[in-house]
């Protein structure tokens, strides 16, 4: 959600997370489909109950809970 890249996921790891395991995912478990980019502060939201800033795609505030 912040950079537009999109990974394939290696298909026997992508099996395993299919049958609820949790295995550790590496660079060479990915292979690049689309590059993005990131403009750094493009989205930048800031809570303005207690001041928190972030450039997470969150709906409410990770600090206080208010609403951003």
């Amino acid at each position: 959600s912040c950079c537009s890249t999109i990974y394939e996921l290696d298909q026997e790891v992508g099996r395993r997370l299919a049958h609820g395991e949790q295995p550790d995912i590496t660079e060479k478990d990915l292979t690049l489909v689309q590059a993005g980019r990131r403009v750094s502060g493009w989205n930048r939201k800031r809570c303005e109950n207690c001041g928190y800033e972030t450039e997470e795609d969150f709906e409410y505030c990770p600090k206080c809970g208010t609403k951003l």
